[in-house]
């Protein structure tokens, strides 16, 4: 054992270039001298046994162990290295690359690993928030779902109302057409009564003679009056302020016949302005104008408030009320004048003050 000892040297500075195979070729060789020295211990430990046991088993054995010895003895240590070595340099490669692969297989995988390590962290922050949604969702479904039945009520009470609408469209498109009947009805009425009164009038005018119970009118400090009456033109009851048909009387008149009056009552002439300051302001009066022109076509304006000054206010025509007629409402402009001698009328550019 002791000579054994000394053998088990393993060479350590082997040439080469390549220190993966110089260490394989090391390691082989230790194992080598490991099994010389491990069988020549069974050898020496086999031939102290002999002595005792059967002496064809012991040859047998000892012949083996014999055999074995000398077999590993016999091999060339250099030369079955290379040899195991070349066979083995293809598969280290194979195995290298497949170390390789599975390093690279291996840095993907902690790549994605750490992806994924990343992913549940952004997943855990985003799931309390996909929560939050989730119930604002549910929300906002409910309060559509509200919104679509009421949308449904408000459809359902709107064909009620359209229908309840038309009902009601028809009821007044029968009442419009009843109320057409009735102003058809109306027209036709109004105008028999335009005919019946216009017949009236024509009759009155032909058979009744006018004959007021007012012969005189009397005012204070006035010296009465006889007016003059027509009840053809306008109907009964009106007193002739002024006649002007065949130019027999001069208008060119001063101040004082103006005031007093003048002219034939029977043609042309002026009742006066005094009687008319006193007629219209004792009580309400009618003003009614009657126009015929050469082609004897007529006209008429006629008011329904003629009021007329007093001396002090220029015998001011202060009022006319409301008109009506075809001759146009021209007498108008002269409201609020005072009466001018020289146009024989109430003048509009001679107006008094406002106060």
């Amino acid at each position: 054992m002791e000579e054994n000892k000394s053998n088990i040297q393993c060479n350590e500075n082997i040439s080469g270039s390549d220190p993966e195979k110089n260490w394989v070729n090391d390691s082989i060789k230790c194992m080598i001298q490991l099994l010389n020295i491990f069988f020549s211990a069974i050898e020496k430990k086999w031939l102290n046994l002999l002595t005792s046991t059967d002496n064809s088993i012991k040859t047998n054995m000892y012949e083996l162990c014999h055999l074995l010895s000398t077999i590993i003895h016999d091999i060339d240590p250099d030369t079955e290295i290379a040899e195991q070595i070349a066979w083995m340099e293809p598969k280290l490669e194979k195995e290298n690359d497949h170390i390789a692969m599975i390093e690279g297989k291996e840095l993907q995988i902690a790549l994605l690993e750490s992806k994924i390590s990343e992913n549940d962290k952004l997943i855990a922050e985003i799931e309390p928030k996909i929560k939050d949604q989730d119930k604002q969702i549910s929300m906002l479904e409910a309060q559509i779902k509200l919104m679509i039945n009421e949308k449904d009520d408000l459809i359902e009470n709107h064909e009620e109302h359209k229908a309840i609408i038309k009902n009601k469209d028809d009821q007044i498109a029968m009442l419009i057409s009843d109320i057409k009947d009735i102003n058809r009805q109306i027209n036709k009425k109004d105008q028999t009564i335009s005919k019946l009164n216009k017949q009236i009038q024509v009759y009155y005018k032909m058979h009744t003679k006018y004959e007021p119970k007012i012969k005189l009118i009397r005012f204070p400090s006035l010296e009465p009056f006889k007016p003059t009456w027509d009840n053809k033109i306008a109907g009964p009851g009106w007193i002739v302020i002024q006649r002007r048909t065949d130019g027999s009387i001069s208008f060119d008149k001063n101040w004082n016949a103006w005031k007093d009056g003048f002219g034939d009552p029977n043609g042309d002439f002026w009742l006066g302005l005094e009687r008319l300051h006193r007629i219209t302001t004792y009580q309400q009066h009618e003003l009614y104008i009657h126009m015929v022109n050469h082609n004897m076509k007529t006209r008429f304006a006629q008011y329904n408030n003629f009021v007329v000054g007093s001396v002090d206010e220029k015998y001011e025509l202060k009022s006319l009320g409301s008109y009506k007629g075809d001759a146009g409402d021209e007498m108008r402009a002269c409201e609020k004048s005072v009466f001018s001698v020289y146009y024989g009328l109430w003048n509009p550019y001679n107006s008094r003050p406002q106060m």
